[in-house]
Formats: structure tokens, C-alpha cells, sequence
């Protein structure tokens, strides 16, 4: 695994402290005091190290990443809640029939619930963690942008993708808030920080302005790969990842009738036809005894897995020491009597699953379907949750763990090495398979079955669970999605596309705050802008219903 290196720079981004936080930027610190703009940049590869506070965002929660904790860039009771890896599963997670959190803490329990307030201190750390993360990208490209005319050759090249991946990294947490709040405060790199309070932004035009971004970019990004030199950085694959999800939401996000189902075929071929993506589909390890499906989700996939994995989130137990990201993910994952054998490490007994949920594997016990990880098999759904602040054995989920693809544990630490897919390949089979399905040119039903069964028989090991093109429904699209991508952050969303997250059209385990389930309702398909930020900015009009 490469190292992280750090570097800290004031004067530069505000009074931003900088450090270095992508596994492949593997570079040496210039200077751990402070300095001038002027002697930063009399190094070349500052420029890079720059940019790594941009990626930083994504799994950092503050300077001090020796111990985890200390110097936090949001200020928080425990700074591992402002992670943006932590906030973001959670809100993806626990609002859905996938996972519910039995700690009893307000605000994550008024996620599973579905009775959140404008109040809900989760729902505004992920807001301050995003837009901090847009300054930063903002600022980077303030900072840079001048400097590009005087530089030349490689280096002129160099840092021209540089300010593309800085765009792309933006454009990434804009459109994390057009899904979850719609409408929200928008400055780009020529607002002056401090100097006026945002205005707020259509949803539609915040989407246009995120679409022009990408393709804007897309040429001066790195080639779609799955090299080490470009693996947990921005490449053509991840925008054209991102432009083929913002298309398949287009509905929610335009308005129904706004239907770009074509535009999310064409780019999810231009990553099939990039050839440099395949379905890890083969044991990493001959001393292992991890099923292909599971390598994605061990310690050592960001080495195992590279070549379905198009963009992660990059963690290394040592380099981005935290309380947030797949630290949380993985430790609050385990509990009770669940040996730390089968998942190699202890836990805190946090999160589990639904009955309903399960109930999208016809045999939990993964004897057939290697995707389904649960705990205790013979008795997962068969009854509804009966206290959701008791962690429950019968609910576990063991999708993460901490071993290494040789079954050695991958960290003797607390603090995780897994890296978090963003976009994977097999997530681009059932984008094209769900589009075609809803109409989408260009595309076609063949290679839809083609794709489904290609994701089927990894999952079975061979052609048992392959099915028919008359199984091809949208029923059966989201019950996939959920067996293929369960605790990886897209289940909310789904839900919404699908017409399932509120409402009464689809119910499970407490949501609604009843044991069987009821319905909720629908503005809550998005969440509110957080009270704190628009008691300071009268240009913020609340959502809906709140």
C-alpha cells in the first residue's frame, strides 16, 4: 500500500492547513511551518501536494491524522461524525431498509425513523462537510489557475489535469447536494469568500452546471485506467461514472417527463469501451478464501480490485487515521458474539439490517448467492426487528471486514485500510441495464442480459442464478441493485428513483417509527437545509415540508 505524506501550508487556502491524502501521491513534505504562497510554489510538486487536500475531503476530518483525532476542520463533540465517508453512509444507509443504528443517539435514530427536523445535527455536519470540501476545491483552483500561463512542458500539463481532477472533485460534492438537498447555496472560484452570502441555486441549474463541468474536463483528465498511478484519482472513467448516474436520476432531479435514459446509455458504453474495466471475477489469493465478490470490500482491494474499481474513496490504517470513514463502517458493523475471527477485528455494535431487506436474498446464507453476508443465516428475516436500540445477531451484516485477500488481517489498529467504492463497474451493467429498461436508445436488451447474468454468475460461481431476458423488470433491477451494492451508499437514492423511500408503496422494519412499517411523506425525499446555515443567510429558502 503506498504511503501518504503531509504537507502544511498557510496563507494558501485562507488559513487552510494542507496535507497530502491519495494513495498515489506519494510525495515528501516541503515544509510542516508555515509559508508564503511564494516559496510553496518554488517547488513543483506543490502543486500536487496542493490538490491532495481536495481528495482530502473525502476521508480526513482534520490536521492531526496521527492519532485521529485533534485539530478537527469542523468543529464537532466527536470529529470523527464529521467525516464525510461516516455522514454520507449514514444518511444513504440509515434512512432505508438497509441498516438502522441501535445506538439510540438523536439524529441517526431520526434517520431509520423518518422523522428528521431542519435540527438534525447529522443531516448539518454533512451539509458543513461538503461545502467546506467545495471551498477547498474552489480555493485550489483560485490559488493555481493564475500560475498555469507562466509554467511549461510537462509541468504546464501536469497541473492542467491537476486543476480538471480539483473541478471534478467539486462537481463530485455538488452533485452529493443537489441529491440530498436539492436547491442549495452555490459560489465557484471568482466569489470571494466572506465577502457575501451565496445565492441559492435552482436543482436543474445546479445540474447543468455540474454537467458542463464534466464534460468540460473530461479531456484534460487522466485516461480511464486501472493503474496504480491513477487508481483513487480522478480519471475520464469517474466523470463519465458520474455523468451516467446524474442521467439515470435525471427524473428526480428535472423533474418526471426530464428523461435522459440515452445520455446515461452513451456514457456508461464509453466506459465499457474503454476495456480497461473488468468484474473482478478471480481470487486474488491462491493462500485466500475470499469469494471474488468479497475481495471488493477487504482490506487490501484498493490492490486486488483495481480492476472494477473506476473511483474510490483511498484509506490507509496508518496515513488517514480517523474515527469517520471505514473505521466507523467496519467496526460499528460488529457486535454481540460475532467473532472477530470471521471479520478480523472487534467492534462497537452500531449498525445492523431489516428483515425486509434480507428478504431480497431467496438463501441468506450465501450458500448459493456468495453476495449474501449476514451473520446468523437461519434465523436473518424471519421476523421483524423487535427493539431497534438492541444490536440484534440475527440482523448482522459481514460485507466489510478487516482481512486481507491472503486471510491475514489486513491492520492490527482501530483504523481501517479498505478503500470505499464510488463508482465500480458492475454498478455501470445495472445503470445500462436500467435505463434501457426505461427507454433509453441506443442501447439494447441483449447486452442488458449479458451484463445482469455477467454480475449473476460471480455472485453464484456459475450459470445457476442466470436468468431470462423476460426477468428483466424494474422490480427485479432494484432488488439486484440492493444484493450488488447493500451498505455502499446508494440505497437512498435508489429508493427514490423507484419510487419506494417514502410513501407507503414500500415499508420495513420501523420505518415511520412503527415496528411493520408505514408511510412517511414524500418531502422527505429530500433533506432539509440545516437551520444553522439559513439563520445566517437569508438567501436560503427551506425545502418543502419543513
Amino acid at each position: 500500500m503506498q504511503k501518504y505524506k503531509f504537507l502544511s501550508i498557510s496563507a494558501i487556502f485562507l488559513s487552510i492547513m494542507v496535507l497530502s491524502c491519495t494513495k498515489d501521491l506519494n510525495t515528501t513534505p516541503i515544509d510542516p511551518v508555515i509559508v508564503t504562497t511564494d516559496k510553496v510554489f518554488a517547488s513543483d510538486d506543490a502543486y500536487i501536494k496542493l490538490l491532495a487536500k481536495c481528495y482530502g475531503g473525502l476521508v480526513l476530518t482534520g490536521l492531526n491524522t496521527g492519532s485521529g483525532s485533534g485539530d478537527p476542520e469542523i468543529a464537532n463533540a466527536d470529529e470523527g461524525e464529521t467525516s464525510f465517508l461516516r455522514g454520507y453512509w449514514a444518511a444513504q444507509e440509515l434512512s432505508t431498509d438497509e441498516a438502522i443504528n441501535v445506538w439510540g443517539t438523536l439524529g441517526l435514530d431520526e434517520y431509520h425513523l423518518q422523522n428528521w427536523s431542519d435540527g438534525n445535527q447529522f443531516n448539518s455536519l454533512l451539509y458543513k462537510r461538503i461545502f467546506y470540501n467545495i471551498t477547498v476545491c474552489n480555493q485550489y483552483m483560485k490559488t493555481v489557475t493564475p500560475r498555469l500561463n507562466g509554467l511549461n512542458g510537462d509541468l504546464k500539463t501536469n497541473v492542467t489535469n491537476y486543476l480538471a481532477e480539483a473541478r471534478f472533485l467539486r462537481a463530485l460534492f455538488y452533485y452529493y447536494a443537489m441529491d440530498l438537498w436539492g436547491n442549495v447555496p452555490f459560489v465557484d472560484e471568482n466569489d470571494i469568500i466572506g465577502a457575501f452570502f451565496p445565492k441559492q441555486i435552482k436543482r436543474a441549474d445546479l445540474f447543468a452546471y455540474i454537467e458542463s463541468e464534466l464534460k468540460a474536463i473530461s479531456h484534460n483528465l487522466l485516461p480511464a485506467s486501472t493503474s496504480a498511478a491513477s487508481y483513487g484519482r480522478a480519471t475520464k472513467g469517474a466523470a463519465w461514472s458520474l455523468l451516467a448516474k446524474m442521467y439515470l436520476n435525471s427524473e428526480v432531479y428535472l423533474g418526471s417527463g426530464n428523461k435522459k435514459y440515452t445520455e446515461c446509455i452513451t456514457y456508461c458504453d464509453s466506459i465499457t469501451k474503454a476495456t480497461v474495466y473488468s468484474l473482478h471475477n478471480t481470487t486474488s489469493s491462491t493462500k485466500g478464501n475470499f469469494k471474488p465478490y468479497l475481495e471488493l470490500f477487504l482490506g487490501d482491494n484498493g490492490q486486488t480490485s483495481r480492476d472494477e474499481i473506476i473511483f474510490p474513496i483511498a484509506n490507509d490504517a496508518e496515513k488517514t487515521q480517523n474515527w469517520g470513514g471505514m473505521t466507523y463502517i467496519i467496526h460499528a458493523e460488529i457486535g454481540g458474539s460475532l467473532p472477530s475471527g470471521l471479520m478480523g477485528t472487534s467492534g462497537w455494535g452500531g449498525n445492523i439490517t431489516t428483515s425486509v431487506f434480507s428478504k431480497n436474498f431467496s438463501d441468506p446464507s450465501g450458500n448459493t448467492d456468495s453476495r449474501s453476508m449476514f451473520y446468523n443465516p437461519n434465523k436473518v428475516g424471519t421476523a421483524l426487528l423487535p427493539n431497534r436500540t438492541s444490536y440484534n445477531e440475527d440482523y448482522v451484516v459481514t460485507k466489510w471486514r478487516n482481512w486481507n485477500s491472503d486471510s491475514t488481517n489486513s491492520t492490527s489498529q482501530p483504523f481501517m485500510n479498505n478503500d470505499f467504492p464510488i463508482f465500480r463497474l458492475a454498478d455501470v451493467y445495472l445503470m445500462y441495464a436500467e435505463a434501457v429498461l426505461r427507454g433509453g436508445t441506443g442501447g439494447n436488451a441483449g447486452t442488458s442480459l449479458t451484463y445482469l447474468n455477467k454480475i449473476r454468475e460471480r455472485a453464484y460461481g456459475n450459470t445457476s442464478g442466470n436468468i431470462s431476458a423476460n426477468d428483466i423488470t424494474l422490480d427485479y433491477i432494484i432488488s439486484e441493485r440492493a444484493r450488488e451494492f447493500y451498505w455502499e451508499a446508494c440505497r437512498r437514492t435508489d429508493l427514490i428513483r423507484f419510487g419506494m423511500f417514502s410513501k407507503s408503496s414500500y415499508v420495513w422494519d420501523w420505518k415511520g417509527g412503527v415496528i411493520s412499517g408505514i408511510s412517511t411523506d414524500s418531502h422527505l425525499d429530500l433533506f432539509p437545509i440545516p437551520a444553522s446555515d439559513r439563520s445566517v443567510n437569508s438567501n436560503l429558502i427551506q425545502n418543502p415540508g419543513y
